[in-house]
């Protein structure tokens, strides 16, 4: 296996990031490329090499002119699309498991004749990204999940998935046409991330995420974060683990869209048949493709209620759990349907303890003031 690091003038990262990577089991049955991106202090590439000593590089690719990071992470999707085997892509200020390699041999396996995976995630999603609360996957017996969402925080792709990616990037330069949700359609057109959620969805593709992360994010200050900050760390997986377990893609509980919806198998869920999922209450009615959609918003006319006190959200739903927190609507009605006015608060009760009110009130305080 390859590994292709993305490295601009974080120099204290990278090495963070090759010190973790030197205590990686069968670290030594790889290769490790830096694609380092022409930057303004002028990092030379023999410096790059001086500080690089005590790790293993087999070779250097730096541009003459700064790339950014969506055209370099281009630059090595389309390196990776014509290597022999498969590509690790981290970068600068990632950490990886000891376990990553071994994950991503196994997970690599299990899954090469599924032709519709489009990305392997070694980082754990835990955040939705429309309300930035916890995510929480359905449990069940596999170690993965599948979501039509890409990972930035650490990934495997084939030469297959790759070549695919970079024939979809050079047909479709315009990604806001696909039917994605506004907040990515948003995101700025330095996002690689932006394109391969929609290459992903047109495509009828899913990323396989682990329920425990093989690399951690430190998310320091670089083209996409203005500022150092803790909200990307992910649970690593820190203790060796020498097996895996897996399930197909047609056979999973846990599969969620891009929006990070749970998206259930007519097969295994009949009940749920021609029905959108919307429990987050963040989609809108260009995202809505069936005739039902069982949602957060609210309206008097409806074809059943749910509670939300289990966990996952969606398990209230599969257990039939009554209430007035869900609603299974119509798509017309779903036009018309409005959020409740305290759905912020009442997500923030559900995800977080809080033993007190006063304890609410405090940290609700500090957050905003």
């Amino acid at each position: 296996m390859n590994i292709a690091i993305l490295a601009y003038n974080r120099i204290d990262s990278l090495k963070r990031l090759l010190d973790s990577l030197k205590s990686t089991r069968l670290i030594d049955t790889c290769d490790v490329y830096i694609f380092l991106d022409y930057n303004s202090s002028k990092i030379s590439r023999s410096e790059i090499w001086t500080l690089l000593k005590n790790y293993t590089i087999a070779d250097i690719y730096e541009s003459e002119v700064n790339l950014g990071l969506k055209e370099n992470m281009h630059r090595v999707l389309k390196w990776a699309s014509i290597q022999s085997s498969p590509t690790m892509v981290l970068e600068d200020d990632l950490y990886v498991s000891k376990n990553a390699i071994d994950y991503a041999i196994q997970v690599l396996d299990f899954y090469i004749d599924e032709p519709r995976i489009g990305m392997y995630s070694l980082y754990h999603q835990h955040y939705i990204y429309t309300t930035e609360f916890p995510f929480i996957p359905l449990i069940e017996n596999s170690d993965v999940y599948m979501m039509q969402f890409p990972s930035s925080s650490g990934f495997v792709v084939t030469s297959e998935i790759a070549n695919k990616y970079i024939q979809f990037v050079q047909k479709h330069n315009d990604n806001n046409s696909f039917p994605i949700h506004p907040k990515i359609s948003n995101w700025p057109d330095t996002s690689w991330k932006k394109i391969y959620t929609a290459f992903l969805v047109k495509e009828n593709l899913y990323t396989v995420f682990p329920r425990i992360s093989y690399t951690t994010n430190f998310g320091e200050k670089g083209e996409n974060h203005h500022y150092k900050s803790n909200h990307f760390q992910s649970l690593l997986s820190v203790f060796e683990t020498d097996s895996f377990t897996f399930k197909k893609l047609n056979s999973t509980f846990a599969i969620y869209d891009h929006c990070m919806e749970w998206q259930p198998s007519e097969l295994l869920f009949p009940d749920f048949k021609n029905t959108t999922f919307d429990l987050n209450g963040a989609k809108n009615a260009e995202l809505i493709d069936t005739d039902w959609v069982i949602t957060l918003r609210k309206t008097k006319e409806h074809d059943g209620q749910y509670a939300r006190r289990l966990k996952p959200q969606e398990a209230n739903i599969i257990e039939k759990m009554d209430g007035d927190t869900f609603y299974k609507i119509n798509k017309v009605q779903f036009e018309k349907a409005k959020l409740p006015k305290k759905f912020y608060q009442d997500l923030i009760d559900y995800h977080y303890i809080f033993t007190s009110k006063k304890s609410l009130l405090a940290y609700v305080k500090d957050s905003l003031f």
